[in-house]
């Protein structure tokens, strides 16, 4: 009978070995692992945690921290601003636990006005008002913000919306259609005086004064050159801007136009140009100093027009309205 105790000893003793390290080696990496595992957490609750480009998932989460190194770590909660944190091997946080607070953003909002005001306004192709508009409570991203209005070209503008810029403003001018067809009308036929007239009438309804004087101006150059052409309309037209025969503003905006116009037939007066043209350049200039309570100049000019058009019927009647003097 063979006796094979002696190497059952042994092998027995070697596995015994192998029972006893291997526990322990178990104990040591786990018990290492365990060591560098943080449960980070988040408030408010559930945010998303990325570590770089890779997400790990809604807080609360275990992280492992490299045994030499860091982890840096950022969160995203809708409605809240993202929040980082870095948690280094060296220095875990106490009971291997920590919490990333998110600060709540602050409500981004668009103020949104137009020129003219009363335009429709689209945000992202959704109805929201009539300019002036307030829209709060945006989500941040890319906006698309329309305006419209009959007779003028839509304007869109992209705006990017962000907790960094919360409080945005958006303008824009709306270009008239009707202005468009008129310049180039006056661009293709320039002696077209009613072209000019029409212009004038839509910048002065618009306010803008300034445009105004400016295509009356071209108007009234045009029917110097042209003798022959028909201005009665021109000239009417530059009458009611004096004795505001529609509305185009408050007392104030009257009083501007009144002066913007004085200043611009004050030029054109000091021309040599002659003829019917002449009499109406004068009759008007007169009728706006009058307006403007310079009584004195236009006192003046009045009978600078007498002198050159004596016993003219139409200043007879203008010496009657006004009580102008003939010395």
């Amino acid at each position: 009978m063979l006796n094979l105790m002696p190497k059952r000893q042994v092998g027995t003793g070697k596995q015994t070995l192998c029972l006893l390290v291997l526990p322990t080696a178990i104990w040591l990496l786990t018990g290492c692992d365990a060591k560098r595992t943080v449960t980070v957490e988040t408030s408010p609750p559930g945010a998303a945690i990325w570590a770089g480009d890779d997400i790990i998932g809604p807080a609360p989460q275990k992280v492992t921290v490299p045994a030499e190194g860091d982890v840096h770590l950022t969160v995203y909660h809708p409605g809240f601003e993202s929040a980082s944190a870095t948690i280094a091997a060296s220095a875990l946080p106490p009971e291997r636990r920590t919490t990333i607070t998110l600060r709540r953003q602050r409500p981004l909002s668009l103020t949104c006005r137009s020129s003219p005001a009363g335009a429709a306004l689209f945000l992202n192709g959704e109805f929201r008002g009539t300019t002036p508009v307030e829209l709060a409570d945006l989500t941040p991203g890319a906006a698309e913000i329309t305006f419209r209005m009959e007779g003028r070209e839509p304007v869109s503008k992209t705006v990017a919306l962000t907790p960094d810029n919360p409080t945005q403003t958006v303008n824009a001018t709306l270009k008239s259609v009707t202005e468009g067809y008129y310049l180039q009308q006056i661009q293709t036929t320039p002696d077209e005086l009613p072209n000019y007239v029409d212009l004038a009438h839509h910048y002065m309804l618009e306010k803008r004064f300034d445009d105004a004087m400016r295509i009356l101006k071209g108007g009234i150059d045009i029917a110097f050159k042209n003798p022959h052409l028909s201005a009665s309309r021109l000239w009417s037209e530059v009458g009611r801007v004096t004795e505001r025969q529609y509305d185009y503003g408050d007392a104030d905006d009257v009083k501007k136009a009144r002066r913007l116009l004085r200043d611009m037939l004050g030029k054109v007066v000091k021309a040599d140009a002659g003829g019917e043209q002449r009499l109406y350049l004068l009759t008007s200039y007169v009728v706006v100093l009058d307006s403007l309570s310079e009584r004195r100049k236009a006192q003046q000019y009045f009978e600078k027009a007498w002198s050159e058009f004596p016993r003219n019927k139409h200043l007879e009647r203008m010496r009657r309205k006004y009580r102008f003097s003939i010395y």
